[in-house]
């Protein structure tokens, strides 16, 4: 690259200065087309733009007539498009899960896998509950929910997803699990209802172990690394 002066310094000249573009070499010229936009700035003067393409130099009012910006470029690419949707995508999911993560930890949003079949067929084992806290939505006959069971000296033992079928939370709700001939001995009263039961994800729950999450991560992170490599190939 080397330095050429278009216009020499003129004392009391409007447009006093030293100006002057970068040319390439020959063998940059050789090898690729030039295009370059250069903006002289003086302090109290206007701006002069030069378009220098190929080797030849113009002067130029509005350089927005001639070129197109940097950025938009860029944001405008397919490859750059696919970018954004995939930061986006990750960005709410990020924030699903830390609203999630916020929820749980303040007892209002919990997740739980069914170990048994006392709620088939609403209900499966491997199937996960979604459940909100007692606080956000008060239980009532119909629903099913989340207790705390204990043994006759009032000790716990568990907690049961069942539903309601009858009772108050003063005098203690009557309880079944739909696949049982009779309903639970215990009637829960409020102080011993964890949650409420929203919805259920099916299956999902027997893919909570170690071993599958990990095999899921490996086969999700070789994916990505596949398709990377052959957007970057095109």
């Amino acid at each position: 690259m080397f330095l050429r002066i278009l216009r020499p310094y003129e004392s009391g000249s409007y447009r006093a200065g030293l100006v002057g573009v970068l040319f390439p070499s020959r063998e940059q010229s050789k090898s690729s087309d030039t295009h370059v936009l250069v903006t002289i700035r003086e302090p109290g003067r206007s701006n002069v733009n030069f378009l220098l393409e190929n080797n030849r130099v113009f002067e130029i009012d509005n350089p927005k007539d001639f070129v197109e910006s940097v950025d938009s470029a860029t944001l405008s690419s397919p490859k750059n498009r696919r970018s954004w949707i995939g930061y986006s995508i990750a960005s709410v999911a990020v924030a699903v899960l830390v609203c999630l993560g916020i929820a749980g930890f303040a007892g209002l949003f919990s997740i739980r896998v069914v170990l048994t079949g006392s709620m088939v067929p609403t209900i499966n084992p491997g199937d996960a509950i979604v459940t909100i806290s007692d606080t956000l939505r008060d239980p009532a006959k119909g629903d099913v929910v989340v207790y705390t069971g204990r043994r006759l000296d009032g000790t716990p033992v568990a907690s049961f997803a069942h539903r309601i079928i009858g009772g108050s939370a003063e005098a203690g709700w009557i309880v079944q699990g739909d696949a049982n001939p009779e309903p639970d001995t215990q009637h829960p009263k409020a102080a011993d209802i964890e949650s409420v039961v929203v919805t259920t994800i099916p299956v999902i729950g027997r893919f909570f172990n170690v071993q599958v999450l990990i095999m899921l991560v490996a086969l999700v992170f070789g994916v990505w690394l596949i398709v990377d490599g052959v957007r970057d190939k095109r």
